[in-house]
């Protein structure tokens, strides 16, 4: 809640107001609930403060669905608590009605990022299929086709065309997809310019959107906001789990080394989240131009600052 994250960029927040109950409940917390006093423990919440909430508040009109993540390995039983696994479970049980493999034009799924891992084909392919909730997981091993996926993250030269003040904030954003030149173009064709509605300002949002690009006047089907950053780190990789898992495909999840949290939003929750006299859902939610080009390669690279990288002089 810095400057930095309030000011000088675009970025997103879910807050929900919950009553307190009177009597307090003496039953053990169910959904949201217990979902956010297991994250809070998980990052080492004094328990006295758990114990002083717990119970005490109605979350019964809390309709998002939190989705956290916790360094270490999820498998087994435990493998949908956290990460893409948790993405996938919430979009299953949601049925949100998405549009099956053949009918692909009629989904887009977009990301804003204010962190890049070093994606590959196959963590791209892992994380679109647990973003659309798919039956069935591989871990896609080989792979070289990336999936229908726009990332909006700004080059260089979109850095230094931002406000001076912005750009003196961009030092919290990066892209670890490098060296980026000889990163696989397949990849590389996913990045798109960031261009603020709010001219001359970046970003440090985290968002994962799901609509259908053919119809502007359809809500989306969902959209995630909160701490997860576009990475492994962030969101754990896909591999196979020895233990077996029917739940997850035989799946579990590795890599995950961050603590994150942030809330799944159905979609059609979103029109009672909008301000008075918006007009559409896409006024409302998105800070960013959707229609922003694709990076003109090999011309276009992502922006880096110089404290993450040596090579941000040759870069420039």
């Amino acid at each position: 809640m810095m400057s930095i994250d309030t000011e000088l960029g675009d970025n997103h927040w879910y807050i929900h107001d919950v009553r307190k109950r009177s009597p307090p409940s003496p039953r053990p917390p169910t959904g949201f609930e217990a979902d956010l006093l297991s994250h809070m423990e998980a990052l080492g919440a004094p328990e006295a403060f758990i114990d002083s909430i717990r119970g005490i508040y109605d979350y019964s009109t809390v309709k998002v669905h939190l989705i956290t993540s916790v360094p270490g390995i999820c498998s087994g039983t435990k493998a949908e608590r956290h990460g893409i696994l948790r993405l996938r479970r919430v979009v299953k049980q949601l049925d949100l009605k998405l549009p099956e493999k053949d009918s692909e034009k009629k989904l887009q799924v977009e990301i804003c990022t204010a962190s890049v891992g070093n994606l590959s084909a196959k963590w791209l392919n892992g994380f679109y299929d647990c973003a659309l909730g798919k039956d069935t997981l591989q871990t896609h091993d080989g792979a070289r086709v990336v999936p229908k996926l726009k990332l909006f993250y700004p080059t260089f030269q979109d850095v230094k065309n931002a406000d001076q003040i912005a750009q003196d904030a961009a030092s919290n954003i990066g892209c670890h997809t490098r060296p980026w030149e000889s990163a696989p173009r397949e990849v590389k064709s996913i990045f798109h310019h960031y261009e603020s509605k709010d001219r001359g300002k970046l970003f440090h949002q985290k968002l994962i959107l799901a609509y259908n690009p053919q119809d502007s006047t359809q809500l989306p089907y969902y959209a995630y906001v909160g701490s997860a950053n576009f990475s492994q780190s962030a969101w754990g990789a896909l591999e196979h789990d020895k233990r077996g898992n029917e739940l997850t495909s035989d799946k579990k999840l590795t890599k995950l080394s961050n603590f994150e949290c942030g809330v799944l939003i159905p979609g059609h929750l979103i029109t009672d989240l909008l301000e008075d006299e918006t007009g559409s859902w896409q006024n409302g939610i998105i800070p960013h131009n959707q229609t922003a080009a694709a990076y003109d390669l090999p011309k276009d690279k992502a922006w880096n600052d110089y404290r993450w990288t040596k090579d941000y002089r040759e870069a420039e």
